[in-house]
């Protein structure tokens, strides 16, 4: 996409409802204005050229940026947009639900920098898990938006595919059970 377009759609997921101060996103109805707001940017991440995602990605990794004001809203955005990969997965229903696992994907691929990579691999472990048993296969999606990443979080997505299934499902169950809160 051209960079007008990209700006524009920047700007009007800005406008977007929703906001990072929300304190109730964990807690609040799903599908919520937030969610929608994490679609709309993610979707963008995907549709984007690797210039405008590096832009994205340097956007909301800055604390200088205006999105990312102070560093404890930086903060808040990173652990929302790692709670929309949880949420999302009540998308995941059928082998036809991939879209909502590849933004999912893309959230990981936005977040690469999060202080702490365990919460990266929990919410993929949640994707992972939701995507298999919805009867798709979580590989090919990984794949591909590996390959969109900056190298080294292509390198951490492909990485992730290395567990087991097994340990997947026990991360999982573990950390909220998935299976009791999707269905």
């Amino acid at each position: 996409m051209d960079d007008s377009a990209f700006l524009a759609r920047l700007a009007g997921w800005e406008s977007m409802p929703g906001s990072i101060e929300d304190e109730a996103y964990f807690s609040s109805a799903f599908p919520g204005p937030l969610d929608a707001k994490f679609d709309a940017l993610c979707a963008l991440h995907l549709e984007a050229s690797a210039d405008q995602r590096a832009f994205l990605i340097d956007l909301f990794a800055s604390q200088k940026s205006t999105l990312a004001r102070p560093y404890l809203a930086y903060l808040r955005f990173d652990n929302l947009i790692l709670g929309y990969m949880r949420r999302i997965t009540r998308r995941i229903t059928a082998p036809g639900d991939t879209t909502p696992l590849r933004l999912g994907l893309a959230a990981a691929a936005i977040v690469q920098e999060h202080p702490d990579y365990r919460d990266v691999i929990i919410s993929l472990a949640f994707l992972h898990y939701a995507a298999t048993r919805a009867g798709i296969d979580p590989r090919p999606h990984f794949e591909a938006v590996a390959a969109l990443a900056r190298p080294e979080t292509g390198s951490f997505l492909l990485n992730f595919l290395t567990r087991s299934p097994a340990g997947i499902q026990h991360m999982v169950q573990e950390l909220g059970g998935l299976a009791e809160r999707s269905r």
